[in-house]
């Protein structure tokens, strides 16, 4: 059967349309697939970002309280004005924004009221909570015994502050015992007979998230309850309270962030502004593109084998850039910006699982707190671009003290650690310290300024000093705290 002249001449434009179609539909779904994927690292890296920073927010709270708990145990008695120059001096940095108040509360004996006697800053918000027995509250009675009988931190439930209305925002209280160090505190009732007091931090989880995100993550909403359930009753803060009546999210995820005895649950998840910020252009593209091929027929069959190519090219380029950009997020999430050594997070890691191979070979191994004395001063009299470039300097001597196998790490400030994951005794440690002493103490040249500092330096051994990381973590703090005590430039052993 013969097909009329004007039926076969449309065979051929038929066929290239339709493999225009099929192709154009393939790029369509290639390049989709590939948005996807780039949104989902985008989410990821969020997700990591968001917790790591509420965590690391958290833990700068925690080196406050216990660097004021020093400040009791190197001084027999602290007024109200030390209390409040220390504390105005530590928390001028951005890692302590969004807190609301530091306070000490005396403790004064069994069925005696509890009051807080100083509270920082000293400011007209603050000052109606002196006087407050927080032993009346049972969240934060139940948070204060257990400082007391752990020796370390305890978070409260969600609370509202002493300052606020009944219906003011929820607030958690952080809380940290103060003890007479000249009695012994290796168990719980010697820790009771010793108890003077508390330091605590207060503070409005939504200051907290605002100080740390301004208006918040675009496209993003993040819920943090308290508990290791996510219920409406312990909402802590919400970025997004009207998310519930829009589309289910694109992604989600849940974090979880532990303190001692407690924990708060972290829900992340994407808003229709997530995908907005995004651009699909390039599906648009390739839609347009593949529908005027096939009705252009053979005139764009060039064009799209060529923007073919050229697609897959740019796939292949946002992919390797979405990979290069997730190896920056993740190095920028695991370290210090200024001097780029590994950040608590990541020695925390490498801490553990050094103790996790030294307790399956029955070895040792050596951890070190390292405070550089002095430095204070050359921030506060030369500048804090100065008081950073002497905190590279300083590192990168410690670090060339170090074996390969060895971690150097900036926790805050000018505090670092170092783990010494392969030791056979605390003699191998010494040298070690002596060395990082030694290069310390040199005179430092920095823009025409000659600077002089000296560390002191704690130790703690495992399993001697501690058989997990958190307590091995303590001692070695602890011994730092006791060196420092003794005077510049000391090395001190854990007890």
């Amino acid at each position: 059967m013969r097909l009329p002249g004007h039926l076969k001449e449309l065979l051929l434009p038929t066929a290239v349309g339709l493999f225009t179609l099929t192709v154009s539909g393939w790029l369509w779904w290639h390049e989709r697939q590939n948005l996807d994927a780039s949104l989902r690292a985008d989410f990821d890296v969020s997700v990591r970002l968001a917790s790591t920073r509420i965590e690391q927010r958290l833990v700068n709270y925690e080196q406050m309280l216990r660097a004021a708990r020093g400040l009791f145990d190197a001084s027999g008695q602290v007024s109200r004005d030390d209390f409040g120059v220390f504390v105005d001096a530590l928390a001028q940095g951005p890692g302590f924004s969004g807190l609301q108040a530091f306070l000490f509360t005396r403790w004064q004996g069994e069925g005696q009221p509890a009051p807080i006697v100083y509270v920082a800053p000293d400011s007209p918000d603050n000052r109606p909570a002196l006087g407050a027995d927080l032993l009346d509250s049972p969240p934060r009675r139940t948070a204060m015994l257990q400082a007391r009988d752990s020796g370390d931190i305890a978070v409260t439930p969600r609370v509202r502050l002493l300052t606020d209305r009944p219906d003011g925002p929820p607030a958690v209280v952080i809380f940290l015992a103060v003890y007479d160090r000249r009695h012994p505190l290796d168990s719980t009732a010697a820790r009771q007979a010793a108890l003077r007091g508390w330091v605590h931090s207060a503070f409005r989880v939504r200051d907290l998230m605002a100080s740390l995100y301004g208006e918040g993550i675009p496209g993003v909403a993040i819920r943090i309850h308290d508990g290791a359930i996510a219920t409406p009753d312990n909402l802590l803060f919400d970025s997004h309270p009207g998310a519930d009546t829009q589309p289910p999210p694109r992604f989600s995820a849940t974090e979880h962030i532990s303190f001692p005895q407690h924990s708060w649950t972290v829900r992340i998840f994407t808003t229709p502004a997530f995908d907005e910020r995004h651009s699909r252009r390039s599906e648009r593209i390739i839609a347009v593109a593949g529908i005027c091929g096939s009705v252009l027929l053979g005139l764009f069959t060039w064009l799209l084998v060529t923007a073919r190519s050229r697609a897959h090219a740019r796939a292949q380029a946002m992919t390797r850039e979405l990979r290069e950009s997730e190896e920056r997020m993740r190095h920028m999430a695991q370290h210090d910006p200024l001097t780029q050594l590994p950040n608590r997070a990541l020695f925390s890691d490498r801490l553990r699982a050094a103790l996790a191979r030294a307790r399956r070979d029955r070895s040792k191994a050596g951890l070190m707190f390292v405070d550089l004395d002095r430095f204070k001063g050359v921030n506060d009299s030369l500048g804090h671009a100065i008081g950073d470039r002497l905190l590279i300097a300083a590192a990168a001597r410690m670090r060339d003290c170090l074996r390969e196998s060895d971690t150097l790490a900036r926790i805050g400030g000018d505090e670092f650690v170092v783990l010494l994951p392969h030791i056979d005794d605390r003699a191998d440690a010494e040298p070690v310290a002596d060395r990082i002493r030694a290069a310390l103490v040199q005179p430092f040249a920095i823009d025409g300024h000659t600077l002089q500092i000296s560390a002191s330096i704690g130790i703690g051994i495992f399993p001697e000093h501690g058989g997990d990381d958190v307590s091995l973590m303590k001692s070695a703090d602890d011994a730092m705290y006791r060196a420092k005590s003794l005077g510049r430039d000391r090395l001190k052993f854990a007890d």
